[in-house]
């Protein structure tokens, strides 16, 4: 098991640098930028140091942070520890006073809760390990193996009984509202889809998600255990979902893998309708620990 590390993040310096940050020249992207074209005059009444911004300068820089080499900076990651190498080192040349508790570093706890090594999902010989999400009921440990079966979109009316010692299959098909509303709509929906699949008998679900670019998907990157990212949690409480049952997320590619596609619904049947089942295995751990 891995150990949670703490993370690190710039100290209250950042706001004086911005003022000087073209000062001292960025790197030089690898490839070349598309021209800006005439500078715009500054506005009537802005401060005059405004002026010593070069903005090619924070183009440059802006690409060095938002480059695909730094995945996203995802707190923990290699990304984000070489932004805030970057950034201190820019301070440094600035020659800006340090004001974190190591230098220009500020440290901080997180707990992280990640995905053991290993996570797998198995339709026969067709094995899914990446282009999926967890949602996990706790710190579990779970290795499952049974037939699938069609639940349609989760609903209470598409949902059959008897599901103990197999695998249930949700698909949705729709896309959630975005922003705030859309974010908890979508958390409310799995949420009801595990209490839906819990109450039949399920120790774990399944949840093809179709063409979905909106809150269904985007709640999955905060709420959920990624095999590239944990989850981060700072003092008490947490962003995970209090499921009744671990739901294996999938997204549209994995869910289009030859076993799930023969056996994926069409449509949500009637109550009571039963498909031909096949085969899957579920193992994997969450593991926890402090920051």
């Amino acid at each position: 098991m891995s150990h949670a590390t703490p993370a690190r993040f710039f100290a209250a310096v950042v706001g004086l640098a911005t003022a000087l940050l073209a000062q001292v020249p960025p790197p030089t992207p690898d490839a070349p930028l598309p021209d800006l074209g005439d500078p715009a005059a500054l506005p009537d009444g802005a401060p005059p140091h405004l002026a010593r911004i070069e903005r090619q300068g924070l183009r440059q820089h802006a690409y060095w942070l938002a480059d695909d080499a730094r995945a996203g900076r995802y707190t923990t990651s290699a990304g984000q520890a070489a932004t805030a190498k970057y950034v201190a080192e820019h301070f440094k040349k600035l020659g800006l006073k340090p004001l974190g508790e190591k230098g220009y570093l500020q440290h901080y706890p997180l707990q992280r809760t990640w995905l053991d090594a290993g996570p797998v999902l198995a339709f026969g010989p067709t094995k899914v390990d990446r282009d999926f999400a967890v949602l996990a009921a706790g710190e579990t440990k779970l290795t499952l193996a049974g037939k699938l079966v069609n639940c349609g979109n989760g609903a209470p009316q598409a949902v059959p009984a008897g599901l103990a010692g197999k695998l249930p299959v949700v698909v949705l098909r729709g896309r959630a509202g975005g922003g705030a509303g859309g974010d908890l709509q979508a958390v409310q929906r799995f949420l009801d889809i595990a209490q839906q699949l819990h109450k039949q008998g399920a120790a774990a679900g399944i949840v093809c998600l179709l063409g979905d670019k909106g809150s269904l998907a985007n709640t999955l990157n905060y709420r959920g255990l990624l095999p590239d990212h944990p989850q981060l949690r700072f003092g008490p409480g947490g962003r995970g979902l209090d499921v009744r049952i671990p739901l294996v997320v999938l997204s549209r590619r994995a869910s289009c893998c030859s076993p799930m596609r023969a056996h994926r619904p069409n449509r949500s049947p009637p109550p009571g309708t039963k498909r031909p089942g096949n085969r899957a295995t579920r193992r994997g751990t969450t593991r926890r620990a402090p920051g």
